[in-house]
């Protein structure tokens, strides 16, 4: 047996016993919301990707307190968002310290005595018993699980269609409509001070990103150093090399072949101060990653370079941002499960000197205003 088919079991049985326990709640019409639990416990861009839903909810009940049970990398996105009211942490593993805290966890979200549990992002299988064990008579579900028969309300998103949307029309089973697909990523004053101090002298600056969660997400280091050279060669540009601590050797080795120095954040700024950097950016390139997300939620012109991903649910919706892909370089179907395939003919295709006319596109461009497009 799996240790994933243990977590699983483990999972059920919890299920089954604290079911035993659980407050039975007098259901609640729409109009009796009042206190709100949001569910998002993934990573940073799939945050971003639900602000717009979060956003929709409050809206729709401006007078209701809204909680969000956030994993790590959802809190530090979430924070200082003014339509949310309370955070409360989630491990985001499920070890044995999760099932240590679990039922401390339990207690506390019934004592929130929350009217609705939206689950809008989490991985399952522990988002959806957690809504139900919340004790809140309304539960509405946005994703794929085998417990959606403990939701009151299940629209799980489309294979086709843009997350964002399809989490958005999820709401309308509760009365909610809503067209507005921007993100949402509010930093504080101090934040962008310290971004302000990282940058002091740089001048344009064009932030990087070229790492990702698999291989084939990836854009090749070497591909990065010809494209940061000609930044700053032909262009005049800085650049920012964005990455976190586990990026840091990379983003290390990149800096050592790049023929200017560039200013780099892996191990050296938070999410929010990086993030901060990135809203300062001219124009930020980046792989289908965090990143891409949160140059779109601040509406920074984006180059996306992407792999074996299929962008059209989950990439860009601004109008300021280029989608550049080469699909026909593998016969593979987007999106491609082979995350560690020997030819990563994907990425490669997408080549610097792709990149490069694109910047230039784009900057010639300066006096009107940025229509993005897929190339």
């Amino acid at each position: 047996m799996s240790l994933k088919s243990i977590k699983r079991g483990l999972l059920k049985a919890y299920l089954k016993a604290a079911s035993l326990m659980r407050d039975e709640r007098e259901a609640c019409g729409l109009h009796d919301i009042r206190k709100i639990l949001v569910i998002n416990t993934t990573a940073i861009g799939d945050t971003l990707i639900c602000t717009p839903a979060i956003r929709a909810l409050k809206e729709a009940f401006p007078d209701a307190s809204i909680t969000a049970l956030v994993g790590v990398a959802a809190r530090e996105v979430l924070e200082n968002n003014p339509h949310i009211d309370e955070l409360i942490s989630h491990s985001g593993r499920m070890n044995l310290a999760y099932f240590i805290k679990l039922p401390g966890l339990i207690r506390r979200l019934k004592r929130g005595r929350f009217d609705l549990a939206a689950v809008l992002y989490g991985n399952d299988p522990d988002a959806v018993p957690i809504a139900y064990l919340s004790g809140a008579p309304i539960r509405l579900g946005t994703v794929r699980t085998e417990f959606s028969n403990l939701l009151t309300h299940y629209r799980p998103s489309s294979a086709k269609g843009h997350i964002i949307k399809e989490k958005l029309k999820a709401l309308e089973a509760i009365g909610i409509e809503s067209l507005d697909t921007r993100m949402d990523f509010f930093l504080t004053d101090a934040e962008e001070r310290e971004a302000e101090r990282f940058l002091e002298g740089a001048g344009d600056i064009v932030s990087i990103h070229p790492f990702g969660s698999k291989r084939n997400k990836q854009w090749p280091e070497d591909y990065c150093v010809k494209l940061a050279d000609a930044l700053f060669d032909r262009f005049s540009l800085k650049v920012v090399l964005i990455g976190g601590p586990k990026e840091a050797e990379a983003i290390g080795r990149i800096a050592t072949d790049m023929k200017s120095e560039p200013l780099c954040t892996g191990g050296r700024l938070g999410l929010r101060i990086a993030s901060a950097v990135i809203k300062k950016s001219k124009m930020v390139i980046t792989t289908d990653s965090g990143p891409l997300h949160i140059a779109q939620a601040f509406r920074v012109p984006t180059i996306a370079l992407i792999g074996s991903t299929n962008w059209r649910t989950t990439g860009p919706l601004e109008d300021n941002a280029v989608v550049l892909e080469r699909p026909s370089a593998c016969g593979s179907r987007r999106p491609c499960k082979f995350y560690d395939c020997e030819h990563i003919s994907c990425v490669m295709a997408v080549t610097p000197d792709l990149v490069i006319d694109t910047v230039e596109r784009i900057l010639s461009k300066e006096s009107e205003p940025f229509q993005g497009n897929r190339i």
